[in-house]
């Protein structure tokens, strides 16, 4: 937890540091990120002297399927069946990237970029009637890389799009008072239930595709 605690704090530093200086741009993006997403963005511009390296952080925030109710009921607390099932998913999703520029005849200024992630993930499982509410959380940590590039719209503003691949490491699962580990020194759980059936009836990040647009500043 407190190194979860420690990454947060550097993006959000970073973040803040990438908008207060001469070579820097920021920006909003919106589109798919493993589900419908938004995040924020800022970029210092060549941060190593003599290099064209860019330093980019970016936070958001995505929504989608948390997994299968049935399942997790069982998986995570016991075998009921009663109820109707209202389910939640979220992911605030941290990133720190090192991008630098890509020949792309066809592309206007594209670059790729590679580097870490992290998520913290939440799905929510109601079942209305059936007196259980709960929720099961993970926190991955991740690589990952892809392609952006942007389209000047005026003197001070961009058109940006970004395409790429990220991958989450196995994390714990946890929920009520189950806690499923990818060693499988669980704790509470049911039955034979192991995390591998855990991590197929939940949707936490694994094998995500990304791809965004939005507004970035020229600077």
């Amino acid at each position: 937890m407190r190194i979860n605690r420690i990454f947060v704090f550097i993006c959000i530093l970073m973040l803040y540091f990438s908008m207060d200086g001469k070579k820097h741009k920021f920006g909003v993006d919106t589109g798919f990120d493993n589900g419908a997403g938004v995040s924020v963005f800022g970029t210092l511009k060549q941060f190593l002297s003599r290099s064209h390296l860019d330093l980019k952080v970016s936070v958001g925030m995505s929504w989608m399927n948390p997994g299968n109710a049935a399942l997790a009921r069982k998986i995570f607390i016991n075998n009921a069946t009663n109820g109707v099932p209202e389910t939640t998913g979220r992911s605030l999703n941290f990133r720190i990237d090192v991008s630098h520029p890509l020949n792309i005849k066809f592309l206007p200024n594209p670059r790729y970029y590679l580097g870490f992630r992290h998520s913290k993930f939440t799905g929510r499982f109601k079942y209305v009637g059936g007196n259980e509410d709960f929720n099961i959380t993970s926190d991955p940590w991740g690589v990952g890389g892809g392609i952006e590039t942007y389209f000047p719209m005026n003197r001070k503003l961009n058109f940006h799009i970004t395409a790429g691949m990220d991958y989450f490491f196995s994390s714990h699962l946890q929920g009520h008072d189950t806690t499923y580990y990818p060693n499988n020194e669980n704790v509470n759980s049911r039955k034979s239930y192991t995390y591998s059936d855990a991590d197929s009836a939940i949707n936490q990040p694994g094998l995500a595709f990304r791809l965004m647009a939005g507004i970035s500043t020229h600077r």
